[in-house]
């Protein structure tokens, strides 16, 4: 099984040099390769990354936005699957063995995700019932966050829409095309319940390394409050949340 490993980078050096670092460390099994696309970063970050994987994927110039560097890296990606885990995630032990196992042992598994936080804190996204599948937990949720997918699954989903410009809706308008295209596809989505990760100073202005994040939770609660964000969300969902691909 090849696994490409896509990480997006903008700027925050200090965190994304913890993070990485821990979730090779635990890991628990190899990848094929490490598909890396920085935005545009001003700070430390590539320096940071290049010692992680010196074969740089691509360096934009600028910060084109979340959408369009995902979509640099799944372009690129080569692998069989495709994992997404954020640069400012602290991913539990083993977390790409657990990955591995459960899409050999579950080959229906269309998107299998973990999330940050307990489950609760997301019962929104949450389609079911915990269930016991090939003697692996599963539940039904929205196949967003962490997450790891079959490349060939792009065909169907698509990409990340990149309508919403820097920040916005992109990950859960690929969260449910996902849902749509699976169920269409004959193949399950869920959430592995036990293995939570650990998100680095998002969620609180003040991250491990006491460096203020005031300016870019703003950033964030701007960005998503755009009027035209949400008029664009409503009318993907008036579509039937169809396919988006940028590429011909």
């Amino acid at each position: 099984m090849k696994i490409s490993w896509v990480i997006l980078t903008y700027n925050r050096d200090t965190k994304v040099e913890k993070s990485v670092r821990h979730n090779i460390e635990n890991a628990g099994s190899d990848w094929h390769e490490m598909v890396w696309v920085d935005n545009g970063s001003t700070d430390g970050v590539r320096d940071v990354m290049k010692s992680f994987n010196p074969d740089v994927s691509v360096l934009h110039k600028e910060n084109r936005g979340v959408a369009i560097g995902y979509n640099t890296g799944m372009v690129l990606a080569r692998g069989d699957y495709i994992v997404i885990t954020g640069c400012d995630m602290l991913m539990p032990a083993n977390w790409l063995a657990t990955f591995k196992e459960y899409v050999t042992r579950i080959p229906e598994t269309g998107v299998a995700c973990m999330y940050s936080g307990p489950l609760s804190w997301v019962p929104e996204r949450i389609r079911g019932e915990e269930a016991i599948l090939r003697g692996l937990r599963v539940r039904p949720a929205m196949p967003i966050g962490r997450r790891i997918f079959k490349r060939e699954l792009i065909k169907h989903i698509g990409y990340f829409h990149e309508g919403f410009g820097l920040y916005g809706y992109d990950d859960l308008h690929w969260g449910y095309r996902a849902e749509r295209v699976c169920k269409e596809l004959g193949l399950i989505y869920y959430v592995i319940p036990d293995q939570i990760a650990e998100h680095l100073g998002t969620e609180g202005v003040h991250a491990f390394d006491q460096k203020d994040e005031s300016s870019y939770h703003k950033f964030k609660q701007e960005e998503v409050a755009m009027d035209y964000k949400q008029k664009l969300l409503q009318s993907l969902q008036l579509q039937g949340w169809p396919k988006f691909s940028p590429y011909p």
